[in-house]
């Protein structure tokens, strides 16, 4: 419940337009200034999925991550391609579970509110994206392959704050996103019965789902650290340093709650340069 009165604060500040500045602004407002970032990552996934197997599975596993985003004064607009493998397994038999990863994401964010001159900065807004999980099982009797395949509308908010340490700028930035409505996608036999998927002249649309906040719940909680060049380096450097590092640690939870409940939790943490051009 805070959760979701979090965001609908922020929807409904996203609404007002943000106080007009009192100070200059060296920055040209009027165009949108561009970045990249690439990372690599390692993640330590948990996964339970009713559909194939009653035992949570638990493992390590790597990604890359490619982000593009614009951004002005009031203005943030992201979009993301995620993907990544993990090996996984239980502690009852063994059993072995390999997981295959892939999101694309677009948010659009308005600046709410600023304090202490632009320092510290709130932005609301939301976007869609789309999700795919597949799972593999070495060994199963029935089941040994499952996927969840989710497209949803979320809500978004971003906190960024600006500070310096040992000469150099830092960035803080912790952003939170919900989905509210979804459309999602398992096999069949996840679904209670009766389907008719498998038999001659059945739909696969009973494998289809439109889902909401009662039957399908994801928090994505995302807190990276930007640092900078050392003023002594951007002195001696000939022309501006457009480049700098991030660091990120990303708590990604799914819960798919109906019969045979699904539930995903994927932290990852990555490291990858950020280049504005």
């Amino acid at each position: 419940m805070r959760i979701l009165l979090f965001f609908v604060f922020l929807l409904i500040g996203s609404c007002v337009p943000a106080r007009a500045q009192t100070e200059a602004v060296s920055v040209d407002t009027t165009r949108f200034a561009r970045f990249q970032h690439i990372a690599l990552g390692i993640s330590l996934p948990l996964v339970r999925d009713q559909a194939i197997s009653p035992l949570r599975y638990a493992g390590w596993g790597g990604g890359l991550n490619l982000n593009y985003w614009r951004e002005k004064l009031r203005v943030i607009k992201q979009m993301a391609l995620k993907g990544g493998v993990a090996w996984l397994s239980n502690e009852a038999n063994g059993n072995r579970m390999t997981l295959v990863h892939a999101e694309f994401d677009y948010t659009y964010l308005r600046k709410v509110m600023s304090y202490r001159n632009e320092r510290l900065r709130l932005f609301a807004g939301g976007g869609a994206d789309a999700l795919m999980y597949l799972k593999f099982l070495s060994l199963n009797v029935n089941n040994y392959v499952g996927y969840d395949i989710v497209g949803s509308l979320k809500a978004a908010g971003l906190l960024q704050y600006d500070f310096r340490l040992f000469k150099r700028k830092m960035v803080l930035t912790e952003q939170l996103s919900i989905p509210l409505l979804g459309v999602v996608s398992r096999p069949p036999f996840s679904w209670p019965a009766p389907f008719d998927a498998y038999e001659p002249g059945g739909s696969w649309t009973s494998a289809i789902r439109i889902a909401s906040l009662d039957s399908y719940f994801r928090l994505q909680n995302r807190l990276s650290l930007d640092w900078f060049a050392s003023e002594k380096r951007q002195l001696r450097a000939r022309h501006y340093i457009a480049s700098h590092w991030r660091v990120t640690y990303e708590w990604d939870y799914m819960n798919l709650s109906r019969r045979n409940q699904s539930q995903t939790a994927l932290p990852v943490v990555s490291l990858g340069r950020v280049v504005r051009f």
